[in-house]
């Protein structure tokens, strides 16, 4: 049923209870909230892993994948890459990418695989940065 909540992952949540919500569940309590509230600590979760989820040693190789005209071979290429992350990683984007896949099936829904992935992608795929890099203008 929340699945099918609109805006779910493009509308934000509550900053204030999201912090009380991250609070308690670094404390090992249980997660509440609205809808939105556990889909912006979902996301948050994703983004400040210290590891991405789709790792960085990874990103060109998921980069190459996406890019590939051809929709059965980037399956297949998407589907090879993913065979390389690490077992928890894998665990974890299997799950991830299945409720994301069944969200995009719920009645109702107006957010399309590509909608979903404008708005999550950042979260789970980054490149590595250099902290000795600097920004010029």
């Amino acid at each position: 049923k929340e699945l099918g909540q609109e805006g779910l992952f493009r509308i934000p949540g509550s900053a204030v209870r999201m912090r009380k919500a991250q609070a308690t569940v670094d404390g090992g309590g249980d997660v509440e909230g609205t809808v939105h509230d556990n889909a912006g600590l979902l996301k948050a979760f994703l983004r400040e892993l210290p590891e991405p989820l789709l790792t960085f040693r990874l990103y060109e190789s998921f980069l190459a994948a996406f890019r590939e005209g051809d929709e059965t071979k980037r399956e297949r290429y998407l589907l090879l890459v993913c065979l390389d992350l690490p077992e928890p990683h894998l665990h974890t984007a299997s799950y991830f990418f299945r409720m994301c896949h069944d969200l995009c099936q719920q009645e109702g829904n107006k957010m399309t695989n590509n909608t979903l992935a404008s708005v999550l992608s950042p979260n789970v795929l980054r490149p590595a940065v250099d902290p000795n890099q600097t920004v010029t203008s």
